[in-house]
């Protein structure tokens, strides 16, 4: 029995129970034979025979480690010159009992694309893990291998595991793992000691290579400037592999992964060619699992231009967003360091220049931005715009540059503006690659006092002619614009005839006398009451549908019966039975793994009805 502790995308931290023994993944399977013995602290055991060890074993009759007669027929699967477990052929024979020990396998033969469904399709099992076997060789075609672990994840869905036999090297893990992968073990630890390589987060080393020691483990320690022998070489590397499994169970339990993928996919081509093909042919996939909302989110690399959280709001710019009817002018301002945006001292600057203009709720704030492009003022809050840091130099690289060029085009096109003005500083030289007869306020330096004069009196005199639009019509056209990124066309629906109260960026929402929502400016989001909860109910949107109870606490996924498509992580949903509805709250699963899973919790419920 598997159940998920934490997430974070695909990858996730969980609980497997088989009997009455408990693991946590991921986690590493560790040969135990005579001449090779794991260290204490490995959880999970692949041996050619059973042992007394209380730990959870694999065994496998038919292993490569035991001589082999030239007419054994399990051994023509395999090259015999190579150290590998035969786990895996064992598994395909129809009776698996005498070759297996505490949980069940069922092996994936070709691990082919195509043959992942009929072979799925064709056992009996109800196995806790699926083994991908020939995963050293798809390894070899990164792209190949990104799609049949993903395919395989799809077919098998969330409640299940995933081995790939023959992979485990420390600075593999974290991207392995982003790739929904849980299992690993130690045969690449092995041979690399073999060939006396020292393995890191960072890589291998070759020990001739090493000028000093470089660790200080507990296989390390005793031996410190003393020649490294094959036992201490293989334990440190035991060691190396299990602090990344930590290191990497603590970025999920935090949700800072992608940062240590990014990190790590620089040691390996192999593993920068996995990272890229996941961003670049199956972001619908990685986008179902990313949350709707973290804490922080640090755009580290060039990758992170292609981080799905990312590429989700410049899509949501496409596919949900219209800039506020009132807006006639296109302001373009620089972004800050401080989030979000208003609050830092630069664009209190520039909000006081629009402010003065005389007619200032015709003007249209956005802020040039990497990574995401261009940020609608009336969006700052939403995740991820006041939520990332990236490292500043004041030099824009060709990468960013079209990212800002495509979003602020798309944006210009499809939105009718009668001018833009420009108020920034190195971001002028994008801007005008996509807007060539834009208003230029600025003198290079946007805070500087004549710039900011310059930017007034600009203002002033375009605004004049305009008929004056009044703060409220444009604080509820925000509030829409708002509404609408987050929920879709249901937020159309949530903030019709209401009105803001309480001050930016923690907002109260009402229609009449009853709030139908907040807004909370730390998670950037709407948070609907019960009564916003009926409205979004009635646009059949955000939905998860539970069995006849109150839900208080959290809802668990076994009392889920459906769950709409467009759930994601950190959503705001609404709590129904039977038409009615009985809370609303936070999303802990996507509404696909919500319907699909019968254990761990789906929903943190944040307000409910006191009966039915």
């Amino acid at each position: 029995m598997f159940e998920t502790i934490s997430r974070d995308c695909i990858a996730r931290v969980g609980k497997w129970t088989i009997k009455d023994k408990s693991v946590t993944t991921p986690n590493m399977l560790f040969i135990d034979t005579e001449r090779i013995k794991p260290i204490e602290d490995a959880d999970l055991l692949l041996s050619d025979h059973k042992t007394d060890s209380d730990k959870i074993q694999f065994i496998d009759n038919h292993s490569f480690w035991m001589q082999k007669e030239k007419n054994d027929a399990a051994s023509k699967d395999f090259k015999q010159s190579i150290t590998y477990p035969n786990i895996c052929s064992s598994l395909q024979k129809e009776s698996i009992e005498q070759y297996k020990y505490d949980a069940e396998l069922f092996f994936i033969s070709q691990g082919n694309y195509e043959l992942l469904a009929d072979e799925i399709k064709r056992t009996k099992m109800k196995p806790d893990v699926y083994v991908l076997g020939n995963s050293m060789k798809l390894l070899n075609n990164p792209k190949e291998f990104v799609r049949t672990v993903l395919k395989l994840r799809e077919l098998i869905g969330y409640q299940k595991l995933v081995y790939t036999p023959g992979l485990g090297l420390p600075n593999h893990l974290a991207v392995l793992t982003y790739c929904g992968v849980d299992l690993f073990d130690s045969v690449p630890l092995i041979i690399n000691a073999r060939k006396r390589n020292f393995l890191t987060e960072n890589g291998p080393h070759n020990i001739e290579d090493l000028e000093e020691h470089m660790c200080r483990c507990p296989a390390c320690s005793p031996v410190k400037n003393k020649p490294l022998e094959f036992s201490t070489i293989l334990n440190h590397n035991y060691y190396a592999a299990l602090n990344e499994i930590s290191n990497i169970r603590n970025a999920i339990h935090n949700e800072r992964l992608r940062e240590l993928v990014e990190n790590r996919a620089t040691s390996d081509p192999k593993m920068m060619a996995i990272l890229r093909a996941m961003d670049a042919f199956h972001y619908d996939f990685q986008e179902t699992h990313s949350p709707i909302y973290r804490p922080r989110f640090l755009a580290i690399s060039r990758e992170s231009l292609n981080n799905p959280e990312v590429v989700r709001f410049q899509k949501r710019l496409e596919e949900r967003y219209k800039k506020p009817k009132s807006a006639k002018i296109l302001l373009l301002l620089p972004c800050s360091a401080k989030k979000p945006y208003s609050v830092s001292r630069s664009h209190t600057m520039f909000r006081n220049a629009v402010q003065e203009c005389g007619n200032p709720n015709i003007v249209h704030e956005v802020i040039i931005t990497s990574p995401l492009g261009i940020v609608p003022r009336e969006l700052e809050l939403f995740y991820p715009a006041q939520h990332y840091d990236i490292p500043v130099i004041g030099v824009w690289d060709d990468m960013e540059k079209r990212v800002v060029a495509e979003n602020l085009r798309y944006l210009i096109e499809h939105n009718k503006y009668d001018a833009v003005v420009a108020h920034l500083s190195n971001e002028l030289e994008i801007v005008k690659t996509v807007v060539g007869d834009c208003i230029v306020t600025s003198n290079g330096e946007p805070t500087s006092t004549e710039s900011l004069t310059k930017l007034k009196n600009t203002l002033e005199e375009m605004v004049k002619d305009y008929a004056k639009v009044s703060k409220a019509t444009r604080a509820f056209e925000d509030l829409e614009n708002f509404a609408v990124f987050q929920f879709g066309n249901a937020g159309r629906a949530l903030v019709a005839d209401t009105k803001m109260k309480r001050r930016f960026p923690n907002i109260s929402i009402q229609k009449g006398e009853c709030i139908i929502g907040t807004i909370n400016g730390e998670r950037g989001q709407i948070l609907p009451t019960l009564e916003g909860g009926k409205i979004l109910a009635k646009e059949n949107a955000y939905i998860v549908e539970i069995e006849d109870f109150i839900p208080k606490g959290n809802v668990f996924a076994v009392g889920v019966d459906r769950a709409s498509p467009e759930i994601r992580v950190g959503d705001e949903v609404v709590i129904v039975h039977s038409n009615e509805v009985r809370g609303v709250g936070r999303a802990f699963m996507s509404g696909r793994e919500m319907a699909e899973s019968d254990r761990g919790a789906a929903v943190q419920v944040r307000q409910h009805i006191k009966s039915a």
